[in-house]
């Protein structure tokens, strides 16, 4: 009888072992994502060059407006290869910010939308 229950107790040591490895795994692998992302971000933050806008024009064929110091330049982004098109004045770009219609949204407002498609029977309005 007390093989029986030193079994048991064996088998929730070996447990309650698992679990705590897999918590120290889970934290390990969040503080060297952050770190990791923070050191990237560090090394990617630049005050001379900024990507204005892009146009993709194909799947993989990209057209953008970017800020190289003073100066604004067209190109155009291939698979391969990023040409120059031209250099283009301040004066002939519109920099106001545009409103991010991307489709994010926040929590609220996406359960704000829930509630009211619910309270009409599952029917969205068409835009």
């Amino acid at each position: 009888m007390y093989a029986c229950l030193l079994a048991g107790w064996e088998n929730i040591g070996q447990l309650l072992t698992v679990l705590l490895i897999f918590i120290l795994v889970l934290a390990l692998t969040y503080f060297t994502t952050r770190f990791t992302a923070s050191a990237v971000k560090q090394r990617q933050s630049c005050h001379n060059f900024e990507i204005i806008e892009t146009f993709q024009l194909t799947q993989n064929k990209y057209m953008a407006v970017v800020r190289c110091g003073k100066k604004y330049l067209a190109i155009a982004v291939t698979k391969d290869s990023v040409t120059r098109l031209c250099e283009l004045d301040e004066s002939e770009l519109d920099l106001t910010e545009l409103q991010d219609t991307s489709g994010k949204l926040e929590f609220k407002d996406f359960m704000d939308q829930a509630k009211k498609v619910l309270k009409k029977g599952g029917k969205r309005d068409e835009r």
